[in-house]
């Protein structure tokens, strides 16, 4: 069940709708959940973006294999948040735990059909294995990542070609609920006055976190934050943004961005060369009170091709199911006859393979403890 507090509101024609609507019929536009019962509450003890689960909408069971919580690394007087130590190596992992924990407990083993778009449908068939079925339609083959449609077919897709009917696009309000956390992180280590670097591909993800603002604003956290939507030369920037104009949108020279991206790949930082822009950006303009979101890695978490259970893979998921899940040193404690690397290893090779999955609690202040699941198991709790 979803709660009934909530009201999706079209950005573009206004329209209005109870509940949650994942598109606008009427004119296909960008909607936004508006919540009715927001309070900033956040449950330290939650290792994921489900810690601020009193700003986002409310479902019965929740997903999550640990995405949020990124770290901020220091270049100079620039920070960078890393959203891609993300789980599948995206920020898109935030938007795709709001969006299984929806389809979880309102449809659950439906079949979700997804609009591929990069990162997204590879980040959303991650979280939805064992959930609902996957069909992804290719609409635009000249965007399509060729080593993503393998990864999404390994993951037990099944790939259509052309546009499908009332299908799933990056462009909802879940996506936005699920990146908007990022807001939250930032304010919650206590960054509430400067500006935010993003991407602006789509335009989404600067929206997503002016609507974070907009919501800690409501409930009273009072931030003076400027979101910048950072374009490349020669792109138009994107038309959403056109419908909030406390967004800031500015253009970087591809040369000044593949500058940026090669100084981050020598700090041991892949990325692309969009996602680098806005640190050009951020150099361009001043970079007193900044933070540049680096949103995704370059390289993409596959399972392995032709993955067959070896006999310690089956006895892993043997114990996993008789312990209810278990560290990778407690796994080997029990089974006790093979080494800690062996059973770690195969307990990776299992996750990518989609048999076991992880998720993260939390000792002490902030220190994670992974802790692994069978996929047979129960996928989410209320937190």
């Amino acid at each position: 069940m979803i709660s009934s507090s909530v009201i999706t509101e079209c950005l573009n024609c206004g329209k209005t709708f109870e509940g949650i609507v994942l598109s606008c019929e009427g004119c296909n536009g960008i909607p936004i959940l508006r919540l009715k019962d927001m309070k900033w509450k956040v449950r330290q003890g939650i290792p994921n973006i489900w810690r601020y689960q009193s700003m986002l909408p409310k479902f019965d069971r929740i997903v999550s294999l640990g995405e949020g919580l990124t770290p901020i690394r220091r270049l100079g007087n620039i920070g960078i948040k890393l959203e891609s130590r993300n789980p599948s190596g995206s920020y898109a992992d935030r938007a795709s735990a709001l969006i299984a924990s929806y389809f979880l407990s309102a449809k659950p083993s439906s079949v979700v059909k997804i609009n591929y778009s990069r990162d997204f449908a590879h980040s959303l068939a991650s979280y939805l294995v064992g959930i609902a079925g996957i069909e992804v339609y290719l609409e635009d083959l000249n965007n399509v990542d060729a080593d993503e449609v393998l990864y999404l077919t390994e993951m037990g897709a099944n790939i259509k070609f052309g546009k499908g009917d009332s299908s799933l696009s990056y462009m909802n309000p879940l996506t936005i609920e699920g990146l908007k956390t990022i807001a939250f992180e930032l304010v919650e280590r206590g960054f509430t006055n400067g500006r935010i670097y993003v991407p602006a591909e789509t335009g989404l993800l600067a929206l997503s976190l002016w609507k974070g603002i907009e919501d800690l604003n409501e409930v009273g956290v009072s931030t003076e934050l400027e979101v910048v939507a950072v374009y490349l030369e020669g792109t138009n920037p994107p038309d959403i943004l056109r419908s909030v104009k406390q967004i800031r949108s500015i253009a970087v020279g591809r040369e000044k961005a593949l500058s940026e991206l090669i100084e981050l790949a020598k700090r041991g930082t892949k990325t692309k060369l969009i996602s680098a822009s806005p640190l050009a950006a951020a150099k361009e303009m001043g970079s007193k009170n900044s933070i540049v979101i680096l949103t995704a890695t370059s390289a993409k978490t596959s399972p392995l091709i032709g993955f067959k259970k070896s006999k310690l893979a089956k006895e892993i998921l043997l114990v996993l199911r008789e312990m209810g899940g278990g560290t990778a040193y407690e796994v080997w404690e029990r089974l006790g006859k093979y080494t800690l690397r062996g059973v770690y290893k195969s307990l990776v090779s299992l996750e990518r393979a989609g048999l076991v999955r992880s998720e993260y609690s939390v000792e002490g202040k902030r220190r994670k403890r992974k802790v692994y699941l069978s996929i047979n198991e129960e996928k989410s709790s209320e937190p």
